[in-house]
């Protein structure tokens, strides 16, 4: 590591290092030296973690850098090297200090993620109790989100973090997704007491009267279940005559799979992050020891997923999933009209969390007010 003054250290010795590239070696490898998600193949999401030793010198600078250099074993004996000069490190977190509830997503700019999609989302979070969302924006360009979300920044419930990796992200295929979870696992670590992961179409549903994540019955400190795993289903309209746009924006998308992913398969965790030694994109992997918690999917917490939905409820991936003849009726994901009231609750957190933003807004008129009286 090098900071202006000289370097610091030859060599960093790493502490500890985390990896999904390696497949072969699962489900039997520890996960120190490798570990995957295998709800893709061959898995999209490449991450390694490590962790080095911190060096006190840098006294807040924001121009230190750290040279990292890997090599792995490749098929046929071949030696693979990796190499990458100059990363910037910081001792400032994204992560704010002494959040009860934290919230991480990725985002590139895209059809889906317009701020028609990216409001509601942040609003509906907020109201549901979490206080802080970090963005991670995969662009060059964040003014997009910022000027999508600007009230919610300005009020700390929204932070934008730049993510963008060149050649890499100009893909736009989620290369960096586990990069991302693990960076923001690692930057929660003593400043956040739980923190969840999921992305922008898909809604956390507290399903409980009167409950939402400031009151929903967690672990109590001291146990030993350290994760909630929320269990997942993708959501689409019935047919056209029966759907009406009658509530906001996925308030009204009114039909569920009768498919319920099991645990792990297109799973979202809600975790204490000190206690997690890696974020996978549906599952996490626990400090030996501690265990984790499955909340019923159809009474007490789910996930939401609104895959491809525009704003009026059409190409779903739920719908169209529900049109595909499988075969078998284990595997038929038709859908089904939602009896458990997801629109009034929807519909009561956006009002929640458009009432955040109107308060930001009258009393930026009203600063605005004075200042124009007292000139």
């Amino acid at each position: 590591m090098t900071v202006p003054q000289g370097r610091l250290a030859t060599k960093s010795a790493v502490l500890r290092g985390y990896t999904n590239v390696d497949a072969h070696a699962w489900p039997t490898g520890i996960v120190d030296a490798s570990y995957r998600d295998d709800t893709a193949s061959p898995s999209p999401h490449w991450a390694m973690v490590i962790s080095c030793p911190t060096v006190p010198a840098l006294n807040g600078s924001s121009s230190a850098l750290l040279n990292l250099r890997g090599e792995s074993q490749g098929g046929h004996g071949q030696l693979n090297k990796y190499e990458r000069i100059g990363i910037p490190v910081s001792q400032s977190r994204f992560v704010k200090r002494d959040t009860d509830f934290a919230m991480c997503t990725m985002v590139y700019r895209g059809p889906f993620t317009t701020s028609s999609y990216l409001k509601p989302w942040a609003q509906y979070h907020v109201a549901a109790g979490f206080e802080q969302l970090l963005l991670y924006v995969e662009e060059n360009d964040t003014s997009w989100v910022e000027d999508a979300l600007d009230d919610l920044i300005l009020k700390g419930h929204v932070t934008v973090v730049p993510f963008y990796f060149g050649s890499i992200s100009e893909r736009k295929d989620f290369i960096m997704q586990g990069a991302m979870e693990n960076h923001c696992l690692y930057q929660a670590r003593g400043m956040a007491k739980w923190m969840a992961h999921i992305d922008v179409d898909e809604y956390l549903d507290f399903m409980i009267p009167n409950v939402n994540m400031r009151n929903y019955p967690l672990p109590k400190p001291k146990s030993r279940d350290v994760a909630l795993v929320v269990r997942s289903s993708f959501w689409g309209t019935m047919p056209f005559e029966e759907h009406r746009v009658d509530a906001p924006y996925p308030c009204h998308i009114n039909a569920v799979s009768e498919c319920i992913y099991r645990v792990g398969r297109r799973s979202k965790v809600i975790m204490r992050p000190e206690y997690i030694k890696a974020l996978f994109p549906h599952y996490v992997i626990k400090r030996p020891g501690y265990a984790e918690v499955h909340p019923e999917a159809l009474t007490e917490l789910r996930l939401n997923h609104f895959k491809r939905c525009d704003t009026l409820g059409e190409g779903c991936f739920g719908t169209n999933q529900s049109n595909m003849d499988v075969g078998r009726k284990t595997f038929h994901k038709k859908l089904q009209t939602d009896e458990t009231d997801w629109k009034t609750r929807c519909s009561d957190m956006l009002a929640i969390g458009a009432a955040v933003r109107s308060y930001y807004h009258s009393s930026l008129a009203l600063v605005l007010v004075r200042f124009f009286l007292i000139d």
